[in-house]
């Protein structure tokens, strides 16, 4: 879910955007924190005073120290989006409802 999600933010407004399994990590690496689904002004803040701008930056801090500074859950999404990781369903009810919404 998450790479779809980054997809159709880079496709914009071209329009298309595939990232292949094989880059991920390099897609990821060099992605702004910002650019994250759930990252808003706070945690970015607390981030960059960390020296945290991009994932790449992001994934050399261990889980449990993420996890202790930000909270169990943050910590560990923040970890998992690092490294391109969503294990999130999607629900197709969910697509559907966006989908009406711009016809």
């Amino acid at each position: 879910m998450l790479m779809a999600r980054l997809a159709t933010r880079t496709a914009k407004p071209d329009g298309q955007c595939y990232i292949s399994p094989e880059k991920v990590d390099e897609y990821m690496l060099q992605l702004y924190i910002k650019t994250l689904p759930s990252i808003g002004h706070v945690l970015e803040q607390k981030l960059k005073k960390k020296g945290v701008q991009t994932c790449g930056h992001l994934r050399m801090f261990p889980k449990e120290a993420l996890q202790r500074d930000l909270r169990t859950k943050t910590g560990e999404m923040l970890w998992n989006y690092s490294r391109g990781v969503d294990n999130r369903m999607v629900d197709r009810r969910m697509v559907d409802k966006r989908m009406a919404g711009r016809a």
